[in-house]
């Protein structure tokens, strides 16, 4: 089942970005494992294990009925996993793991009911009602669970009508925005959002905000240069992983592909034998490929270039989606290639497609 082909592109799984900081708060309140006994590490030891699963199938169509099923499945084992974690909570009330297993059992709850189990979201909203009205409660952990009422208000919609969904969330990010205006994530995800309907106002609203923090205007800014960067040059130069010197302005004469992708983006490998193929099949000719990856650990991306013998060059800044040519041009879904013809120019932003036959017609092209 292939569940991970729209990575980052679904609302959904934009609100990752936005629940970091609850996630490295779990892990600093988890407290000194060694005062726990081994039946408690024993019992919360099998709620992570059970964590780990497929995720649910989305899609801007509806879905055939093997996927509904699928989804219905992934949503069973969420609500199980939750249960599991409530049990905890119960028998080990002051436990060091507490605040990790509230987490699990609201985030696999959020699963459920994302994938159109009412009960679960109904539970969880009161959940986080309780959670909300705990005393001194700090920023980082209201704005967290603030998210998760956002989404969980918007999976109350029905999971095949995507629009009310949309609808709903946009209408949660504005609260949000207005609630924790000096934050640069709410902006983010109010930037994804309207990229994927095509709505310009949104980054410009930004841009003039008093209140907006640098880091979301410059993600504003990255959304409109996205947009009118279609037969322009982009300008791009940096030392890549292997220490080459790139520059795009050196290349014009050339067709450069940008390959905007990660490790550990299960539909940016995929593409890497059709990327390497069209590379071998064209690279005498003219064609060249340029890598800016997403990754953060500049190891294990050394090591998947060796292992997978990537012959072309490498961006990596180690800043993950906030680095910079992924945010100077606004790239909020990976994998994404473009296509720079002869001249310099940007011509295909969705280069992934018929790959070979666009590289061969614009090889053909004069400079």
């Amino acid at each position: 089942m292939e569940s991970g082909l729209k990575f980052m592109k679904d609302f959904w799984l934009l609100w990752m970005l936005a629940v970091v900081n609850w996630n490295a708060g779990t892990r600093l309140a988890l407290g000194d494992p060694d005062s726990s006994t081994s039946a408690e590490d024993s019992s919360f030891n099998q709620i992570q294990q059970t964590t780990a699963r497929k995720g649910l199938i989305v899609s801007d169509q509806l879905l055939s009925e093997k996927e509904r099923q699928w989804n219905q499945d992934v949503a069973k084992e969420s609500v199980a996993t939750a249960d599991r974690a409530r049990r905890f909570l119960s028998q080990y009330p002051h436990s060091n793991f507490r605040a990790a297993a509230e987490n699990i059992e609201r985030e696999e709850l959020l699963t459920a009911a994302q994938a159109g189990d009412q009960t679960a979201q109904k539970r969880l909203a009161d959940l986080l009602v309780d959670a909300l009205r705990q005393p001194g409660l700090g920023e980082d952990a209201r704005f967290a669970l603030r998210c998760l009422q956002m989404q969980n208000t918007a999976a109350s919609e029905p999971a095949d009508d995507k629009k009310a969904r949309s609808v709903a969330l946009e209408r949660g990010v504005r609260a949000l925005v207005a609630e924790f205006p000096t934050r640069a994530e709410p902006y983010s995800i109010w930037l994804r959002i309207a990229m994927a309907q095509t709505q310009d106002s949104v980054a410009e609203r930004i841009l003039s905000g008093a209140q907006a923090p640098d880091e979301a205007k410059r993600q504003a800014r990255g959304v409109l240069a996205r947009k009118h960067i279609l037969n322009h040059q982009p300008h791009i130069s940096f030392k890549a992983l292997d220490d080459r010197e790139v520059d795009l302005d050196h290349l014009k004469g050339k067709v450069v592909l940008l390959d905007f992708w990660a490790t550990w983006c299960g539909p940016c490998v995929a593409e890497l034998p059709k990327l390497k193929a069209a590379y071998d099949k064209f690279h005498d000719q003219g064609f060249e490929v340029i890598g800016v990856s997403f990754d953060q650990n500049k190891a294990a991306l050394i090591r998947f270039v060796k292992e997978r013998e990537l012959p072309w060059p490498q961006f990596f800044d180690g800043k993950g989606w906030q680095n910079r040519y992924g945010t100077e041009y606004g790239i909020s879904a990976i994998p994404v290639m473009w296509l720079i013809n002869r001249k310099g120019n940007v011509v295909d932003l969705n280069a992934d497609k018929n790959l070979e036959v666009k590289v061969e017609k614009l090889l053909l092209e004069k400079p």
